[in-house]
């Protein structure tokens, strides 16, 4: 017999709530203060791959406004944080999208915004790329002497009218607006070999349809796809092609006269934390530093001052590693650091010396440790590795995390 499976909440997002409606403000604190730093652990378990999706799928800088760019924003947040199928079946979305703000500028006959909702979107779009008006000589000799069959022909001659005034072919909207004479329409062009897309080119028309048949899958599959994060990069990839094609910016002049504002402004409850906007400089050795997230030239000139030697502690999982030491030397501009302590593995006593890399950034410096030697030398320990990201505090203090292969905790060194 197959196991029934039942599938919980977490339980502290509902005694939150229980406590707030009781009103136990204390205990509602505590738990909510749970949550938090659970849910920032968790975020920042995996910081280094959501930045590296995020950085893999952001291509063009400059939009125009529009509502389908702001969902394919969004689009690329789902994707950043790992909900894949979420991302695919709002990209399925932004197809649909695309063809009620094309049609919003353009004359059609589905009616208002909420009727047009209702009409299916392979014949919004079938409609998009039909050619609307063609010149006579190009509708007589390139299109209807092309049509082989005479009852196609009398179709055609009854869905488009000739203008004498513009002498070019129109498709009449009111005669050619139900779904099974789009679908006619659409194709017999192919079969005359005219290729002429109206309003996108027939790549972008392919592309739409081949995202909208994957996000069917994700939403009427019984069983889960195979490879959701895969199909997710795929599709917002192409989503963006389509995107910049219809509305993308793609040069300075282009971009005169508009008003410039960050893509992320539209999410200001996931996007408070960081300002998504362009910078501006002062001087242009400014904006090249700026440009290459370069640490300023003060917190440089403070980390010289590290010279020299530190005591501190740092924790794995709880455990306290005592009297550890690290030197500071800087040679032929360099900056280097070693760690020294001492610990028991198997009831010896082992001196660890470990050579570590810096890296600087904006603020804070890390370092990696990448060689290290054992006194006496133990054959069977597996070390790992030390990693530490830490600030100032004051000029004597320093804080921040430690980690290894047995967890992640807080460090903290004082100038001796």
């Amino acid at each position: 017999m197959e196991k029934k499976i039942a599938i919980s909440e977490y339980e502290e997002l509902l005694k939150a709530r229980r406590f707030y409606i009781e009103g136990q403000r204390q205990f509602h604190d505590f738990t909510f203060e749970k949550i938090k730093k659970g849910l920032g652990s968790e975020y920042l378990e995996n910081i280094n791959e959501k930045i590296e999706r995020w950085i893999d799928i952001t291509v063009v800088e400059n939009f125009r406004k529009a509502r389908p760019v702001e969902y394919y924003i969004l689009v690329k947040m789902l994707y950043r944080d790992g909900f894949y199928e979420s991302a695919i079946v709002t990209v399925r979305t932004i197809c649909e999208m695309i063809c009620y703000d094309i049609l919003s500028n353009m004359s059609h006959p589905f009616g208002n915004e909420n009727e047009i909702s209702l009409i299916n979107f392979r014949v919004l779009l079938k409609f998009i790329a039909i050619p609307k008006r063609l010149p006579k000589r190009l509708f007589e000799s390139k299109f209807l002497n092309n049509i082989s069959s005479n009852q196609d022909i009398s179709f055609i001659n009854t869905c488009f009218a000739f203008d004498a005034n513009t002498k070019e072919y129109f498709l009449n909207h009111e005669i050619a607006k139900t779904p099974k004479k789009i679908n006619k329409i659409f194709s017999i062009f192919p079969e005359t070999g005219f290729d002429s897309y109206d309003r996108m080119t027939k790549e972008n028309y392919d592309i739409l349809n081949a995202i909208y048949d994957l996000g069917n899958t994700y939403i009427h599959a019984s069983a889960k796809p195979d490879d959701p994060k895969k199909d997710a990069r795929k599709v917002i990839l192409d989503i963006g092609k389509v995107l910049f094609d219809i509305y993308g910016i793609t040069s300075i002049d282009e971009l005169k006269g508009y008003l410039i504002e960050t893509a992320y402004k539209d999410y200001p409850d996931i996007c408070s934390g960081i300002n998504f906007m362009l910078e501006a400089f002062v001087t242009p050795e400014d904006s090249i530093k700026g440009y290459h997230n370069i640490p300023s030239e003060q917190f440089i000139n403070k980390l010289k001052n590290i010279v020299g030697k530190w005591a501190g502690k740092w924790s794995c999982h709880g455990k306290i590693i005592e009297d550890a030491r690290i030197k500071f030397e800087l040679k032929n501009g360099h900056l280097k650091s070693t760690i020294e302590n001492t610990f028991k593995y198997n009831n010896q006593l082992i001196n660890l010396s470990e050579d570590l890399n810096i890296k600087f950034f904006q603020g804070y410096f890390q370092m990696q440790g990448f060689k290290h030697r054992l006194r006496p030398k133990i054959s069977d320990l597996k070390y790992s590795h030390d990693f530490f990201e830490l600030e100032f505090l004051g000029d004597d203090i320093l804080v921040g995390i430690h980690k290894c292969d047995a967890g992640t905790g807080k460090a903290l060194f004082f100038r001796t």
